[in-house]
């Protein structure tokens, strides 16, 4: 895992930065037209997924993982980087490891100790005995391979297996597998590494990819605190460029891991991280160039590079013995103090400058025949048959329908390629796959954006089976229960595209030349749309005016008014026992006109009298309680005019108590009771 302390020193004066996967390719599509190649640590993948828990434990180790969850995590980071065109190759670790390296994974040791047993390894012995077996051989296995040790046979060959099915290539180094990415990244065949080992810097890499999770924050996938934020779909990176505003180099991280300690050293005593980094970052003198020169030569003669090695250990101290109040702020060692303890050896120090690695570059993993590699389609090569095999035999508590998910699996992962690769055959690509909608894809809490296309496909790879879960068609029929309406509509746009390609996928815009047939085709279409006048809408979509409501029904009975006789409440004068009734105006949802008293089933009879022919002149209401009731006698009334009958009238009305209330325009209330007494 190299030194951890190094990554937090890299970010103080290092270009880092932590992005989605997504946009980091496609910034990097726009920039170089092309898509990164990247090399990636096999090793550190197998530990993220699963397979293995720690140096020597299978995955059955592993307390809730599984080898059927550890592959579905594998195919599911294969899937994303073969969607997005990117070349990539994994690199497994070799045999021809220091043999050292484990016995400080597993147990602490002196620095006697570690020194000890260190130098009686010569590097020049190591270096012999690999360069004679690739004289011999094609490779440097002699059986008992380092990867073997690591992970379960099983694990390793069902990965192997995997690989082989879907037509990718892989490197198997002869030491360690980030030295041999590193190698890739310097000679120029890939653009990244990535790996969570700070070895990379050690062994010469610049640009690196760390991290390589769902968390939003710089951490693994390994990580098991809950409070860092994560996606559940999409996968993040932090980025670390040391060509890019960077004090770091090759040098600097390999006297940092020296003093500080690492996978083959455990460090010199005294010196933490905030020193290691000022004596390692230090120009005048630069002690990580000085260091750097003594073991640039691996030819050199042993004896005289390790008397090298032992002046640079004293002059090293004797200078921060003198200068340690300049160089860390305050005087850290005294005279007594004879010197640092624990260097490593000039065998440890050998490993880091000039790992083993293959003698020739491996070039044939970045032939145009591999699916791992951009350019090419290569879908025919893939035995996606033996891929379902394989996946049937295990089971899968979280996939229900495996042949659906298979099927989800490979089209999404070739969509891209099909539509970059074989778009000279115009008609079958657009029969196989539509561009029907480009949308903006938040990532990260919508902290991140790619635009991307919405495309829709038909299956397109013949050895891939179609689930019979699958859905038919996007239009439903016309007797489905479904349909709200018993009238029969016509199919949206929408509906027709899901009927004439079954599936759906997105895929970042930018991946894709705006001359593509496909992307033409949709901006004819768009194009077409927008050019429609209004007028043509469609029946369903038309705007339908209005012509009634209730709204000025209510706005004109409920609003305030000004009395309509007020003009005859300030000039007749009544009774001081009559009570008056002033009309406001129509009451709410009362009709203006009433009925035909003779239709009238109520108990208010009114009847209507003439006070004066001439409404200009002010009448003059009588005062007399007879000639009142004269007055408001109906019109309709017995014309008798027996004056015994008037007079039997008045009695009567007189002794039930009541009288007869004169309201405007000679109507009058029966029905009332008269609070007073009129007598």
């Amino acid at each position: 895992m190299g030194s951890p302390t190094l990554w937090e020193a890299l970010k103080r004066n290092t270009y880092h930065r932590r992005i989605p996967f997504k946009l980091f390719v496609d910034e990097f599509r726009q920039a170089h037209r092309r898509t990164p190649k990247i090399a990636i640590d096999a090793y550190s993948w197998l530990f993220e997924c699963g397979f293995i828990k720690n140096l020597g434990e299978g995955v059955e180790d592993k307390y809730h993982r599984t080898v059927e969850l550890a592959l579905v995590s594998l195919l599911s980071r294969l899937k994303l980087f073969i969607s997005l065109d990117i070349t990539f190759v994994l690199v497994f670790d070799g045999p021809r490891k220091p043999s050292f390296k484990n016995q400080f994974k597993l147990k602490k040791l002196d620095a006697g100790e570690q020194v000890q047993d260190l130098s009686a390894t010569d590097y020049g012995v190591e270096k012999d005995v690999h360069d004679g077996l690739h004289y011999i051989s094609t490779n440097c296995y002699d059986g008992a391979t380092y990867a073997y040790q690591c992970f379960p046979d099983q694990s390793v060959n069902l990965v192997r297996k995997v690989l082989n099915a879907l037509n990718i290539s892989f490197v198997d180094a002869c030491g360690e597998g980030e030295a041999e990415c590193s190698r890739l990244q310097k000679e120029g065949l890939v653009d990244f590494v990535l790996a969570n080992d700070s070895d990379v810097f050690v062994f010469g890499a610049t640009k690196v990819l760390r991290n390589f999770s769902k968390f939003w924050d710089d951490v693994p996938a390994t990580y098991r605190a809950s409070k860092s934020g994560k996606d559940t779909r999409e996968y993040m990176l932090t980025i670390f460029d040391l060509d890019r505003n960077s004090d770091w180099n090759q040098a600097s991280a390999t006297l940092f891991c020296v003093l500080l300690g690492a996978d083959y050293n455990q460090g010199v005593r005294g010196l933490g991280p905030k020193k290691s980094t000022d004596i390692a970052l230090h120009k005048m003198p630069c002690f990580a160039d000085e260091l750097a020169e003594i073991f640039k030569d691996f030819r050199k003669n042993a004896n005289d590079r390790r008397a090298q090695y032992e002046a640079f250990k004293t002059g090293l101290f004797n200078y921060c013995r003198a200068e340690s109040k300049r160089l860390f702020g305050r005087k850290y060692f005294s005279e007594e103090t004879e010197g640092f303890k624990g260097w490593p050896s000039d065998t440890a120090v050998m490993f880091y400058m000039h790992p083993l690695l293959n003698p020739e570059l491996p070039l044939f993993c970045f032939k145009p025949g591999f699916v791992n590699v951009s350019g090419k389609a290569n879908m025919p090569e893939v035995r996606f048959r033996e891929l379902e095999t394989i996946l049937m035999e295990k089971e899968y508590r979280r996939i229900s329908d495996l042949t659906r998910w298979l099927h989800e699996w490979a089209h999404e992962a070739f969509l891209l390629k099909k539509i970059l690769y074989e778009k000279d055959n115009a008609d079958e690509l657009t029969k196989a796959t539509k561009i029907v909608e480009e949308w903006m894809c938040q990532l990260c809490d919508k902290n991140f954006s790619v635009p991307c296309w919405r495309i829709r496909y038909n299956t397109f790879l013949s050895g891939v089976r179609e689930s019979a879960n699958s859905d038919s068609n996007g239009l439903k029929e016309p007797n489905s229960t479904t349909h709200s309406s018993p009238r029969r509509r016509s199919p949206t746009r929408r509906q027709i595209d899901k009927a004439a390609y079954k599936f759906m996928t997105s895929i970042p815009k930018n991946l894709i030349d705006d001359s593509h047939i496909l992307v033409e085709a949709y901006q004819k279409a768009k194009e077409a749309l927008t050019s429609t006048s209004p007028s043509k809408r469609s029946p369903r979509k038309r705007e339908l005016s209005q012509k009634n409501n209730l709204d000025d029904f209510l706005k004109l009975h409920t609003s305030p008014r000004k009395p309509a006789f007020q003009e005859h409440t300030q000039k007749e004068h009544f009774a001081p026992h009559e009570k008056v009734f002033l009309d406001a105006g129509p009451s709410l949802f009362v009709p203006d006109e009433p009925e035909p008293e003779g239709n009238d089933s109520s108990l208010i009879i009114l009847a209507e009298h003439d006070l004066d022919e001439q409404p200009q002149k002010e009448t003059k209401v009588a005062d007399s309680p007879k000639r009142k009731l004269l007055l408001s006698s109906p019109a309709t009334s017995d014309n008798d005019t027996s004056p015994l009958k008037k007079h039997k009238q008045i009695q009567g009305a007189l002794d039930f108590g009541f009288t007869k209330r004169q309201l405007f325009h000679g109507l009058v209330d029966l029905t009332a009771e008269d609070d007073e007494s009129v007598h």
